[in-house]
């Protein structure tokens, strides 16, 4: 994959959602959403140190409905284990985290309780540091589709246990 970053302070990425082959689409109230920045994974910035890997520290706030985020080397958020990485690595606001800047990292969203009518999840960003090393990317909104199959004012008939029921004939 190609980097985002390489020795970048104070930039600003667009990350995008990606829906792929080896994650599921947006579903209808909760899911995992996969993110890229700038088209690509990104790369963390060199430190002014050198030192590989460093620790980052990530700010952020997840809006409405959004419940996780989390970081991954894999090229998936959810069937990682077919890319032979671990799982991803869940990442919270404040606390540091251990990355390489020689790897790419894609995001891994969760979110739940998104309205069964469809919905919007809202718009975030996140600022990462490291010493004197910064940049920062922002997440689209993104909608979520209405829950669809629901059996609105469907009714079932009992049929007596000792009478078989016949296919076609409009008992069940």
């Amino acid at each position: 994959m190609s980097a985002l970053l390489n020795s970048v302070t104070n930039s600003v990425a667009q990350c995008d959602l990606v829906v792929d082959a080896y994650d599921t689409p947006v579903t209808p109230g909760y899911g995992i959403l996969t993110f890229v920045c700038s088209g690509a994974a990104f790369q963390p910035p060199q430190t002014q140190s050198g030192v590989d890997p460093n620790n980052y520290t990530p700010t952020f706030n997840l809006p409405q409905y959004y419940t996780a985020l989390a970081i991954t080397t894999a090229s998936t958020c959810i069937n990682y284990a077919a890319t032979g990485e671990g799982p991803p690595t869940p990442i919270t606001s404040g606390k540091q985290v251990l990355m390489y800047s020689t790897r790419s990292y894609l995001y891994c969203a969760s979110y739940s309780n998104a309205p069964s009518t469809g919905g919007t999840l809202p718009s975030f960003g996140i600022s990462w540091v490291s010493g004197a090393t910064s940049w920062s990317q922002n997440f689209p909104t993104v909608t979520t589709p209405a829950r669809t199959g629901v059996f609105q004012g469907s009714s079932a008939t009992v049929v007596d246990a000792n009478t078989p029921a016949t296919p076609g004939a409009g008992t069940v």
